[in-house]
């Protein structure tokens, strides 16, 4: 198969990550994946450095006519079979370029957050045209059915998979030179505001009450960086909860740690650094927001907090610290869920499934 991965959004979160890592995953199994974005992308630069084709499109509302036509001479280059859309500017541009194409390419829509979309006739005409949409979880799924009135045939939750070769359980708490280090807690995503991270912030603040050696990190970067620094100044906790920015090694990161916490309040699918550290045997706290539920079992592999409620995640961090034990039957449960559920291999076979099923209603 031939295929195009089309996204307008300039960052790096879970998102673009996706993308790019399915697109690799696809190439591995011997299909042609070409990546179209923004030239001043972050998933272009690290599309090309991941040696895939990359095709500039600039994705401005005042270039719209123009993106089309680009996108309609990059199908005929490379003779497009499936047309593979993530955000809402290059899902409306890939629908036409995708429908005024002769070669008539299948397609798809992955919704990756959990918002629910707009109630006007143009959303929910957007959202009527692909052949699939691939959901990141299964909550996101029954909105898009129960809330925004969308056929439940064409549309299926495939979670993001992770590499368990890659992500292997690793010893945490140590320094290089075997020592045994403080505990260390860290939430990795990218800085946003729903993201919640002044609750990780104030959660840390009241672990280091009780557990004064433990150290926090706060992994990622984006346009809340800034805020949280001088949060952090104001507070006097720079020296304690400390900010790494974005890391290229999100393993290296996870070996480092022992607990890993995601404080979001708002629109998350499935988050990947969760499975990655289940996959790596972490335990987990993350809030019940979301597609966090379809990752953590309460109590089993990780907890589930209310979102916004510092107090709740910093008890929780405080009982995982205290009780090392406990810590490793929850990484073990992590990793052994992620294995049956949430591989790598089992997304690619998920949606290759979407793909072929796609092409089949072509004729082809």
């Amino acid at each position: 198969m031939r295929i195009l991965h089309t996204e307008a959004s300039l960052a790096w979160g879970g998102q673009e990550i996706r993308i790019l890592t399915e697109a690799k995953g696809f190439v591995r199994r011997g299909h042609t994946v070409v990546i179209a974005a923004s030239p001043d992308s972050l998933l272009y630069a690290r599309a090309g450095e991941a040696g895939l084709p990359t095709e500039a499109v600039s994705m401005q509302k005042r270039g719209y006519p123009a993106a089309v036509k680009t996108l309609l001479r990059v199908i005929a280059k490379h003779q497009i079979d499936v047309v593979h859309t993530h955000s809402s500017r290059d899902s409306w541009l890939g629908l036409f370029a995708a429908r005024f194409s002769g070669r008539r390419p299948r397609l798809i829509r992955t919704r990756h957050l959990s918002t629910p979309i707009g109630k006007n006739r143009l959303s929910r005409w957007l959202y009527a045209r692909p052949d699939w949409i691939i959901t990141t979880g299964e909550a996101t799924r029954r909105r898009l059915v129960e809330e925004s009135g969308l056929s439940s045939e064409r549309i299926i939750s495939i979670p993001t998979g992770i590499d368990l070769d890659h992500f292997q359980p690793a010893p945490c708490g140590l320094h290089p030179t075997g020592v045994d280090a403080p505990p260390a807690v860290g939430m990795i995503a990218f800085l946003r505001d729903w993201k919640g991270h002044t609750y990780f912030i104030d959660a840390a603040r009241e672990v280091l009450r009780k557990i004064p050696e433990a150290t926090f990190y706060i992994v990622g970067d984006g346009p809340e960086e800034a805020r949280l620094k001088a949060l952090l100044d104001r507070i006097d906790l720079t020296a304690r909860v400390q900010m790494l920015g974005y890391q290229a090694d999100v393993r290296a990161i996870l070996g480092r740690l022992d607990i890993v916490v995601l404080t979001s309040y708002a629109n998350e699918g499935v988050p990947q650094s969760l499975l990655q550290a289940m996959a790596m045997g972490k335990p987990v706290i993350g809030t019940a927001v979301g597609g966090i539920p379809e990752v953590i079992e309460d109590g089993v592999n990780g907890y589930l907090i209310p979102p916004r409620d510092a107090d709740s995640c910093a008890e929780r961090i405080v009982e995982l610290v205290r009780q090392p034990v406990r810590r490793a039957e929850m990484g073990k449960a992590g990793r052994a869920r992620v294995e049956k559920e949430f591989s790598f291999d089992r997304m690619l076979d998920q949606v290759e499934a979407v793909y072929r099923a796609a092409l089949e209603r072509r004729g082809r």
